[in-house]
């Protein structure tokens, strides 16, 4: 009996193993969020600048807001229905139209992707501030993409350097891949302020999260799954036939 208990708890084991590798889209497509932090861009026309400090699920996540008509505050918690940028027909600005939310979203991406990883080139027009004015040119122009009205909070090279990203991003979003861009749209009546109900208005902001790509090792083992399938069912023959 105690050989064959043992027997029995590896494949158990392997499974475990196995499903703490699944790729989120396998996941639920609810998350439980929370917002801790204002991040480390400071601020530009009185505002935060992202990425800022959260929870996804409990992991501490960057979260990028692409929402400048709600509010969120510190410490919030809420829970968030999740979707990739083609889900866009579902997102909070679907019914967009200048631009089309399709379009909107992917130029979202595109200057979320940016401002994860500025080394990706940036606009000549920013090399003449400094590293944290050009997040914040990216973020101002992240919010202007579905709400214009964000750019007249800032003022002469900022307001000008945001235009361009907004360009660029008009430009380029159709060639990139936003496989790695997750978009989190808040459930209304979910959000808590420090554990008590926030204050009467809109819902949490929605948030944008650039995954970095998986480590290669990751990659292998979904090559090998059939491999791990074959030896589940060979471990649990043995057991039910010792």
């Amino acid at each position: 009996m105690q050989t064959a208990k043992r027997g029995r708890a590896l494949p158990y084991l392997i499974v475990a193993a196995f499903l703490g590798v699944v790729p989120s889209s396998f996941a639920a497509q609810t998350a439980n969020m929370s917002l801790t932090g204002v991040g480390t861009n400071g601020t530009l026309g009185g505002v935060y600048i992202g990425p800022y400090v959260g929870t996804v699920n409990g992991v501490t996540t960057p979260l990028i807001c692409d929402d400048f008509i709600d509010e969120s505050y510190i410490p919030e918690t809420w829970t968030a229905d999740v979707y990739s940028i083609s889900d866009y027909a579902s997102l909070r600005f679907h019914s967009s139209t200048a631009p089309l939310a399709q379009v909107g979203y992917e130029e979202v991406a595109w200057l979320s992707q940016q401002l994860t990883n500025q080394s990706l080139g940036l606009p000549t027009t920013c090399t003449n501030t400094t590293s944290i004015n050009c997040a914040g040119d990216i973020q101002y122009a992240i919010w202007a993409v579905f709400d214009p009205t964000a750019l007249t909070y800032i003022t002469g090279a900022n307001r000008t350097n945001a235009n361009t990203w907004l360009s660029a991003a008009q430009s380029h979003y159709s060639t990139g891949d936003y496989s790695n861009v997750s978009v989190y749209t808040a459930v209304a009546g979910t959000a808590l302020c420090g554990g008590r109900a926030c204050p009467p208005g809109p819902t949490p902001q929605e948030f944008i999260v650039v995954r970095t790509p998986e480590p290669p090792f990751l990659s292998l083992l979904g090559v090998d799954l059939s491999a791990v399938g074959g030896l589940i069912f060979f471990l649990k023959r043995k057991v039910i036939t010792a």
